[in-house]
């Protein structure tokens, strides 16, 4: 009776654990069948960058943008078997070291972009110079005021930036993805700025890296830099999450995704600071401002808006400004992304490059 009762227990006990488990082993089978190139990217990349002129980036306080009136070369590297160039491409700067061909000046009538990486262009020719092309009527100067990895709070900043220095803006579009959210200031290290103006100096932790002239230096630069991570990978605190990560992607993607699921947006100081941002222009602008939400690559492979893109939307709408679902008014595929990089590539760009100027033709008018 008693080990008939011992082995019901064990029963109840056990079969949960290996109900879990097997669930946990299918999730990762089809996530490595289906997903094979997508796993650590953020470990696999290395970007590097040079200029024709002293630096690439230049702080200005709490924020950055681009060294003024530079050629700027920017390649992207992905280490699968090999090293992969996943982009390579020249970047453009004005007067203001934002991306764009022409020189901006005070007092001129102008409509302003301000956005994160999707907007400046990263990963090709920037698209805005299509954008610019066909302009609202008695509005002469465009602004491409994207720069990469920012968020909300830091286009309020770089807005004021150009406010102070005489330019008038008159119409402000802000391209947004869901991320952008949740992103604080920042601007560009020291050791990371050394590292950029010369790669002998690179330690390999600084993500943005200087670009050797020769293909062979090139070559043994890489294998320096991913040699560099995997050390750093091996002295982590987080030894435990980076072990889930190598072992089981899947498992540690669903738990992230849950977490983003959970997050309780109110107890997030970016967050809050975010929301202000939204507020403050919506309120300068009124009906001269338009919010355009665009997809990332992993909300079009998982067909759903994130809990942080939910919440901006949201934000903006309380705001009263009009806001235009990029998801559904620019029809953009997984294919329009790179293989490997989450950026949009050249066709995803000339996809956004029309819808905004679509967009902005549907709010105010005709364009010149």
């Amino acid at each position: 009776m008693k080990k008939n009762k011992l082995y019901q227990t064990l029963i109840v006990l056990i079969l949960p654990v290996m109900a879990v488990m097997a669930g946990v082993l299918m999730t990762e089978f089809f996530w490595q069948l289906l997903s094979k190139n997508q796993n650590n990217i953020e470990t696999r990349k290395f970007s590097l960058y040079s200029s024709d002129k002293n630096n690439v980036f230049r702080n200005i306080h709490s924020f950055f943008v681009y060294e003024k009136n530079a050629k700027i070369k920017s390649s992207a590297y992905i280490l699968t078997n090999d090293f992969v160039k996943e982009y390579d491409y020249t970047i453009l700067t004005n007067n203001f070291g934002l991306v764009q061909n022409k020189n901006i000046y005070p007092g001129i009538p102008s409509l302003l972009t301000l956005g994160d990486s999707f907007t400046e262009g990263q990963g090709a020719l920037a698209w805005f110079e299509n954008l610019a092309s066909e302009r609202l009527p008695n509005i002469p100067q465009y602004i491409n005021g994207g720069i990469m990895g920012t968020g909300f709070q830091q286009w309020e900043l770089l807005h004021e930036h150009l406010i102070k220095n005489k330019i008038l803006v008159k119409y402000l579009v802000v391209i947004f993805i869901s991320d952008d959210y949740k992103r604080t200031t920042w601007n560009m290290s020291p050791k990371i700025l050394e590292c950029i103006n010369n790669y002998l100096k690179c330690e390999g932790d600084e993500y943005f890296y200087g670009m050797p002239k020769n293909e062979n230096d090139l070559k043994k630069f890489l294998g320096k830099l991913n040699d560099s991570r995997i050390e750093m990978m091996k002295k982590s605190t987080f030894k435990f999450v980076d072990a889930i990560e190598k072992y089981l992607p899947a498992t540690l993607s669903v738990l992230r995704y849950i977490e983003n699921m959970i997050l309780d947006v109110e107890s997030h100081e970016s967050l809050r600071h975010n929301r202000d941002a939204i507020l403050k222009l919506s309120n300068t602008y009124g009906e001269n401002i338009i919010y355009i939400h665009l997809p990332q690559k992993e909300e079009i492979s998982n067909r759903r808006i994130s809990n942080l893109g939910i919440e901006a939307r949201n934000e903006i709408l309380k705001a009263g400004s009009t806001l235009f679902d990029g998801f559904k008014e620019c029809s953009l595929s997984i294919e329009d992304y790179f293989m490997n990089d989450p950026h949009p590539n050249e066709i995803g760009y000339q996809k956004i490059s029309a819808c905004v100027g679509k967009l902005i033709k549907r709010k105010w008018g005709e364009v010149k």
